[in-house]
């Protein structure tokens, strides 16, 4: 196998271990959906990618953990971790992510060389790019890029606690002009949600100003003039917000409200359309529309937009209104990709994605279950407990549940835990769950009901994994036979 094709085979297997999936076409339509997603930072993971895969390649080729991903995998987190901490420069993240990466690809080799040959069934999983991530935000943090109060007030705005996020975006000082400039961004929307308009454009402003490319801002100037009711200046913001993201669909939707308040009906259903076609859950847009038809004589059009309105607005979470068709795009890739990988673990995955929306229903507004994190969190334990690291029998489906319904109900506590001490959550809940289930099953209670899979047998597939279970079973039984005689 040529450098150039081992190479691409390792890396596209690591991007398939994002959910278990060890195999280079579900790698290859994981890559895609990252890049579709946020095409930055999903091209700042193939560089995590690239510079963790190298060193596997050079030094242990023929290490099981190099062959099955993991180093790939760990690379391609940590270079798309970024999208959580995006005051952080560019070039600052990328030499983040390749020096994380090549640390990370080098340290693997001999750590799961002495796993092989003690037979154990630990890996260090995903936790390396948590690590190098969390060494990454401190050094940014150290150099004046980052500040941890701004990421706590960005968990409390979207937990609806608007005045305490603004007394976190207050508290943070980093010098740097772009975290300044983000923190004044945040501090803008904690006032405008307080009703303080004129305050929340004074943040806005100084914003656009520190970063001039930066367009939500220039989005936030647009609604507190709008709520100023200075229609024509609001308007000219939304069009400067969208000069610089012309996929900004609350700038779009801002266009439709002025439209719809100066009679201008069909302007202002086309704005929302464009609105909802980047971003589909916007629940404000689909009442704009319905508006906009009920101006227009469509009543029977307008009832049943309406009905979407109130569907989007009572059954999703306000932070997910904003998840954009590029996003649910690539999470329909994710499950092709995992179907591609085995029938049964995209099954397991297309029910772990329902179980968290209905999970968030009875969780307190803005915890993390409205969390993408959460989602690919339970997800991925999910796909890992069902058919890779236990056969998946009905006690062990019992255990997933049991994990399932754990994960959902720490999660607030956990990560407000983490937000408080500046840190984000990252995989550390799908570590904790498969560590925790590794020690049970393997070490503490080994029982004929949940039965543990060799890591070896694990990384592969579940049938894989059932054939291995038939031949174990198998072998019992010859055995239990010799010993009569």
């Amino acid at each position: 196998m040529g450098r150039l094709r081992l190479l691409s085979d390792l890396m596209l297997r690591g991007y398939g271990q994002l959910f278990l999936c060890n195999r280079p076409l579900s790698g290859a339509l994981f890559l895609a959906a990252l890049v579709l997603a946020s095409p930055v930072n999903g091209l700042t993971s193939l560089v995590g990618a690239i510079a963790a895969v190298v060193p596997g390649m050079m030094l242990g080729r023929k290490n099981a953990g190099v062959r099955a991903g993991l180093p790939g995998i760990n690379g391609a987190l940590l270079g798309y971790c970024w999208i959580l901490a995006p005051e952080i420069p560019l070039p600052t993240r990328i030499i983040i992510t390749a020096a994380g990466g090549a640390v990370i690809g080098a340290a693997l080799i001999p750590l799961t060389a002495v796993l092989n040959r003690r037979s154990s069934p630990f890996s260090p999983f995903s936790m390396p790019y948590v690590l190098a991530a969390w060494a990454g935000i401190g050094a940014a943090a150290l150099s004046g890029q980052y500040d941890s109060a701004a990421g706590r007030g960005w968990l409390l705005y979207f937990a609806g606690d608007y005045p305490a996020a603004g007394e976190a975006f207050a508290s943070a000082n980093a010098p740097h002009p772009r975290a300044r400039a983000y923190r004044s961004d945040g501090a803008g929307w904690a006032l405008f949600k307080q009703g303080n308009y004129l305050g929340a454009l004074e943040q806005f402003q100084q914003a656009a100003e520190l970063l001039p490319d930066f367009a939500d801002p220039w989005d936030g100037i647009g609604w507190s003039l709008f709520k100023l009711q200075r229609y024509s200046q609001a308007q000219d913001a939304f069009h400067a917000a969208l000069d610089r993201d012309p996929l900004l669909a609350d700038s779009r939707n801002g266009i439709g409200w002025i439209h719809l308040i100066n009679g201008q009906f069909n302007d202002a259903a086309q704005s929302f359309r464009s609105s909802l076609l980047i971003c589909p859950l916007l629940a404000d847009s689909y009442d704009g529309w319905r508006r906009s038809l009920l101006a227009g004589g469509h009543v029977g059009a307008a009832e049943r937009v309406g009905q979407v309105a109130n569907w989007a607005r009572q059954q999703i979470g306000p932070r997910l209104h904003f998840i954009t068709s590029f996003q649910l795009a690539g999470w329909l890739l994710f499950l092709i990709g995992v179907f591609c990988h085995s029938k049964l673990s995209g099954l397991i995955a297309a029910v772990a994605l329902h179980i968290g929306a209905a999970m968030a229903a009875f969780l307190p507004a803005g915890a993390g279950a409205v969390d993408i994190n959460f989602y690919y969190n339970l997800a991925a334990v999910m796909i890992a407990l069902g058919g890779h690291y236990l056969v998946l029998t009905p006690a062990a489906a019992v255990w997933m549940a049991a994990v399932a319904a754990a994960l959902a109900w720490s999660w607030p506590l956990v990560s407000g835990i983490f937000a408080a001490i500046g840190l984000p959550l990252l995989a550390v809940p799908f570590n904790v769950a498969l560590l925790t289930t590794v020690v049970l099953f393997h070490l503490l209670f080994k029982t004929r009901w949940i039965v543990a899979v060799p890591l070896d047998v694990a990384v592969t597939n579940p049938r894989t994994v059932r054939l291995w279970q038939i031949r174990r079973q198998i072998a019992d039984r010859c055995w239990a036979k010799i010993k009569c005689f």
